[in-house]
This record gives structure tokens, C-alpha cells and sequence, in this order.
């Protein structure tokens, strides 16, 4: 799977080499970022999808991470290194899942955001999500609340149609 994206970089799957500069990435723009185990867990489990944004050059610029299930998309991780933001890879890197998603039948995506991070919340909400309820106390370092964010990926809310 390679995306249609600016011609110095590309969107295709994630594979066990991109866990070590991935994790990278985590302990860039997250708190509390994962382990490389967690990294290794949910590339060998059947209902995760996580897909690389890749520069030119090989390096890694961004991921998505996420569970298919039950029609359902569950969007676990987004991130892109602080160097390559605001170019459109985590827009690519979104929108490529979910169309992913729409064509292995999922109607609905959820995620997590931080109650604080208001420019991920402009973000998602940009892209069709809205608030739907909040989870106290689900972050650690600093502990904080997410809001739980949902978008309609079938129908016409997104302007496309189911299989489409």
C-alpha cells in the first residue's frame, strides 16, 4: 500500500525496521511515549493497521496507528517528528486509514486526545470529529483527561458513501 502523496515522501505500511526510528518520534512529541514492545505487540496482532509516512531519503516522518474491529476504527497513535509538521503528513496519514478503514467496512472512527492539546483537537474537528464524551484521569505524565472523539466514515456526513 503506497499513497498518492507530495513527491519527497510517501505514506505505505509499517514493518519491524521502522519500530526504532518510530519510537524516536514518540519520545519527540509525546510525554509519555511507548516502548518499542508495544511497537512490536501491535505489528503482530491481526486488527492493527499502522501505516509510515516515509521521506525521499528512507526516513521515517510520521505514523498512524489504529485497531480495526467489529466495523469500527480505533485510531491508537498519531504522530509526526516536529521537523516534517505542518506539511500535510498527518492530514495523508489520517485520511489514507480512514479510507482503508471505509473499504474494510467500517462505518465509525473513535480516538483519545489530550483535554489540553488544543491544536490536535482544531485538527481532528477540521477533519470531521467531534467530542463525544471524556475519559477522567486517562493520560499519565502529566495525568490528564482524553476526549473521546468520533467521526461517521460511511454515509453522507463525510461526503462519501459506504464502500466508496
Amino acid at each position: 500500500m503506497v499513497s498518492e502523496s507530495p513527491a519527497d515522501w510517501h505514506i505505505r505500511l509499517m514493518r519491524a525496521e521502522d519500530i526504532i526510528p518510530i519510537a524516536v518520534i514518540e519520545g519527540e512529541v509525546f510525554g509519555d511515549p511507548w516502548a518499542k514492545d508495544v511497537f512490536e505487540s501491535e505489528l503482530a496482532n491481526p486488527s492493527a493497521v499502522y501505516l509510515c509516512a516515509v521521506g525521499r531519503g528512507g526516513e521515517i516522518w510520521g505514523y498512524i496507528g489504529s485497531w480495526i474491529v467489529a466495523g469500527e476504527l480505533h485510531i491508537t497513535n498519531i504522530a509526526v517528528r516536529k521537523s516534517e509538521q505542518h506539511r500535510g503528513v498527518g492530514k495523508h496519514l489520517l485520511q489514507l486509514l480512514e479510507n482503508r478503514a471505509r473499504t474494510e467496512g467500517c462505518s465509525v472512527a473513535y480516538l483519545e486526545v489530550r483535554r489540553g492539546n488544543l491544536s490536535a483537537q482544531k485538527f481532528y474537528q477540521k477533519r470531521g470529529y467531534t467530542v463525544v464524551h471524556a475519559r477522567p484521569n486517562y493520560y499519565v505524565n502529566p495525568t490528564e483527561d482524553a476526549l473521546v472523539l468520533k467521526k461517521i466514515l460511511s454515509g453522507v456526513e463525510d461526503g462519501h458513501h459506504p464502500g466508496g
